[in-house]
């Protein structure tokens, strides 16, 4: 856990990551943080992640709100 703690801190790049997932990087910083995610396991595990629990959100919402006129 202590490593991890610590890429976690010596990533310049995870900051990107939210930027990434709602598509507000520029096109050069997407490209940028693709081929990033291509090298580092630890951002590309926490996209992983993020994604599943948005896209979770997006299905619950759709199930939840569908019976409303």
């Amino acid at each position: 856990m202590m490593d991890e703690t610590k890429s976690r801190v010596n990533c310049l790049y995870g900051e990107s990551l939210v930027g990434f997932l709602y598509g507000e990087l520029s096109g050069e910083e997407k490209r940028f943080f693709e081929n990033h995610l291509i090298e580092c396991d630890l951002c590309s595990g926490e996209l992983a992640g993020f994604t599943v629990v948005r896209n979770s959100i997006v299905e619950w919402r759709a199930d939840e709100f569908a019976v409303l006129p």
